[in-house]
């Protein structure tokens, strides 16, 4: 009697499941699928999986309900950006980087001391710009010194109502080879603009 050739198993499972996962997010963004439609593929591929869990077909389905469940992510990050949003009026060209503008809205973490000033993380919802105002979402970090043309700068605290006029900036002046770029630091940050 012949002996059964063994079970080939991979030893990196995790690894293939991950790259179709991210194999779905950027899918999602080079074809236009609809939220709905990634989430029901992905629940019904996971659903067959699971009733073909003997056969050798059931991996195959648990890839691509990886791949759909990646889908869904990228589709999901896609439609959480508002058209409203600091960092998209900044790629559209409505506020150009390095021009001033009025920022009005709350800090949402108490300010952390940095050399000669602090940095504030504010929570936007107004912004003048060329004399108009506009309703805005995102998050600034903005650096304030100490003092102000000799005139301290007055204490804030988490939750303060702030307006403050700065210079925003999104793009990068400089950039070092191997250096992240200062927008792909900033939107891992969830900040879409820095200035002082």
């Amino acid at each position: 009697m012949a002996a059964a050739a063994p079970t080939r198993y991979s030893l990196i499972p995790v690894f293939w499941l991950a790259a179709f996962f991210a194999g779905g997010i950027g899918a999602s963004h080079l074809v236009e699928i609809s939220l709905a439609l990634a989430a029901g593929l992905s629940v019904a591929l996971s659903i067959l999986a699971f009733f073909l869990r003997r056969s050798t077909i059931a991996t195959a389905f648990i890839f691509l309900a990886f791949a759909a469940a990646g889908a869904v992510t990228g589709i999901a990050e896609k439609q959480g950006v508002r058209p409203d949003r600091i960092k998209v009026l900044f790629d559209r060209g409505e506020i150009i980087s390095g021009q001033p503008v009025e920022v009005e809205g709350v800090l949402i973490s108490w300010p952390e001391p940095s050399a000669e000033g602090s940095l504030l993380t504010i929570q936007t919802d107004r912004l003048r710009y060329r004399g108009m105002d506009r309703d805005v979402t995102g998050k600034v970090r903005i650096f304030l010194p100490i003092s102000i043309n000799g005139v301290e700068t007055p204490a804030l605290k988490y939750g303060s109502r702030i307006i403050v006029t700065c210079i925003l900036e999104r793009e990068d002046e400089f950039l070092n080879p191997g250096v992240l770029r200062r927008t792909e630091l900033l939107d891992q940050m969830g900040i879409d603009a820095g200035g002082s």
